[in-house]
């Protein structure tokens, strides 16, 4: 087995899921219990935003990325474990709009304690409001059965074009590595930066929902040995491989040897063939 290709840079959140996703696949943990653990992490992140003060901001950037971590790991373990269901993809947006809705309102209260505006709870307000319309486009659209899903096209994991590069860049550091951008804002006693950014940048996100391409690529995946590419699930908790769905063997390999052949791909961060 020969690795395809290394790594691609983003999302770099994924560059500390893997290893947590390699111990965690080892214990009697489920999909949704890591969700849980990443919604109680985002909303205690949350509550520290509240005060506004600097020590308490950077320990609400801590707690948010490690729910962002939680929150990648609980996709690989339903790959992994077999425990990919639609429930657990809706569950997963869910505690993505609460989490992240929770953390402007209350990064606009902080900052209106600490400045003593209103207008920065307002800001935080009408982020949180961008993050509910995308939040709710995105229930319509799977509704209507219009969203096309986040896979790569065959043979294309990274855009071409200055467009496409310009909009894959803009969704994912806005997506999955959002939080990297607030530990550094945090740590600089910026964070309050991200208030009119964010009140803006909301509502541009769920805008780009309908730019067309903006869901054509998609990052690699890490899949066990021994699937081909048509049995692969590229993305989301709702979608299982082939070899979840027959429970047992993959071209030759057992559940079990499925499951260490993931664990080592995650570990090595490669897509095996």
């Amino acid at each position: 087995m020969t690795p395809s290709r290394k790594r691609p840079l983003f999302p770099l959140i994924r560059h500390m899921s893997g290893p947590v996703t390699a111990v965690l696949v080892r214990f009697p943990v489920s999909a949704n219990q890591i969700t849980t653990a990443s919604l109680v992490s985002g909303l205690a992140a949350s509550w520290y935003l509240v005060e506004g003060k600097f020590d308490a901001v950077v320990t609400a950037a801590v707690l948010l990325l490690v729910s962002y971590v939680l929150d990648y790991c609980d996709g690989e373990i339903a790959r992994i474990k077999g425990q990919c269901s639609e429930f657990g993809d809706k569950f997963d947006t869910f505690v993505d709009w609460i989490v992240h809705t929770a953390f402007f309102v209350a990064l606009g209260i902080g900052a209106t304690r600490s400045f003593g505006a209103n207008v920065w709870f307002w800001l935080g307000v009408i982020a949180g409001i961008g993050g509910t319309i995308n939040y709710f486009i995105g229930i319509m659209l799977d509704a209507r059965g219009k969203a096309v899903p986040e896979t790569a096209k065959p043979g294309t994991h990274l855009p071409e074009s200055a467009r496409d590069r310009m909009l894959y860049a803009f969704r994912e550091l806005t997506r999955w590595d959002f939080c990297f951008i607030i530990l550094v804002l945090a740590v600089f006693d910026l964070a309050w930066v991200l208030l009119p950014v964010g009140a803006i940048g909301a509502q541009i996100y769920w805008i780009t929902q309908f730019a067309r391409g903006a869901h054509d690529f998609h990052t690699l995946e890490h899949f066990p040995p021994g699937l081909n590419r048509s049995d692969r699930a590229i993305s989301g908790r709702g979608q299982e491989s082939a070899a979840e769905r027959s429970g047992t063997t993959v071209k030759g390999l057992d559940a079990a040897s499925a499951r260490n052949g993931s664990v080592r791909a995650i570990q090595s961060g490669w897509k095996v063939l």
